[in-house]
């Protein structure tokens, strides 16, 4: 029984990997989202219509995979690069890029220094070493389940943190860790850390490698700076009009807002609904 479901597994992926025509890269926050964190109907709807031409969606985001769940439920999208592409999923898990806990320790051992605070996160949970303003301002939503633990890090395997800063210490960060991690920001109160090397843009990457989808077409949807390296990896760069101005520059086509249809309406530009 069990060999013929793998079997049959097997036979799925194959054929999923074979009928694939273009794949598509989709940015949650600013992009796939409205500013109250719906996804509007016309963004569903063309989502559900790409699915149905064998056109594959990706969500590519800084999200962990507890944060998605309603988010996979409304689209169907079962392909997904969470956490800034350090957890890749499809069906099972593809890849995870933990972070060493020495590496953590030092990190945690400078914020406390410094008077910061840290998240640690990996696919089903979120912890904080302490609470100050900027981690009630980012984990007071869609984080409420985040709990105080300042030795989370040595109990489960991290792939994700962040930094909760003035904004003042940003570069003594980057200098201290520089070859260690990957840190980025969008937020000036928030670092977004990775292992060295570990982006969204290297998710997709990734993803194209595992699939063999390197030779279709491919498309990326974003609205921030840490979403431009991901245009670099895709054959066509989609701005949202919210977007900030260098994620703008280095897009092919600029469409609507995130809150005025701009998925949809991108699609349609290129034809693909």
């Amino acid at each position: 029984m069990i060999a013929t479901k793998l079997l049959s597994w097997v036979r799925t992926e194959v054929i999923f990997k074979c009928v694939i025509k273009q794949s598509f890269f989709f940015d949650l926050d600013g992009t796939l989202l409205t500013d109250d964190q719906q996804i509007l109907p016309s963004s569903v709807s063309a989502i559900h219509t790409l699915q149905a031409n064998h056109i594959v969606p990706v969500i590519c985001t800084g999200r962990n995979m507890k944060e998605i769940q309603s988010i996979i439920e409304i689209t169907g999208i079962d392909t997904l690069i969470t956490e800034n592409g350090s957890y890749i999923k499809h069906h099972q898990t593809i890849r995870i890029e933990n972070i060493r806990k020495k590496v953590i320790k030092e990190l945690v051992d400078m914020a406390n220094k410094l008077g910061d605070a840290v998240g640690f996160r990996n696919a089903i949970n979120v912890a904080v070493t302490k609470i100050n303003k900027y981690t009630r301002k980012c984990y007071g939503g869609y984080f409420k389940w985040a709990k105080v633990d300042p030795y989370f890090y040595l109990k489960s395997p991290i792939n994700f943190l962040n930094v909760f800063t003035d904004g003042s210490d940003v570069q003594q960060y980057r200098n201290a860790f520089a070859g260690k991690l990957s840190i980025t920001h969008n937020d000036p109160h928030v670092l977004d850390i990775n292992r060295y090397g570990v982006s969204k843009a290297t998710g997709i990457q990734d993803v194209l490698n595992d699939f063999h989808w390197t030779h279709l077409p491919t498309y990326c949807f974003g609205d921030a700076a840490n979403d431009v390296p991901m245009f670099k990896k895709v054959k066509h760069s989609i701005a949202m009009a919210n977007a900030d101005d260098e994620c703008k520059q280095e897009a092919e086509y600029v469409t609507d807002s995130n809150n005025d249809n701009g998925i949809a309406h991108a699609l349609h530009h290129f034809n693909l609904i």
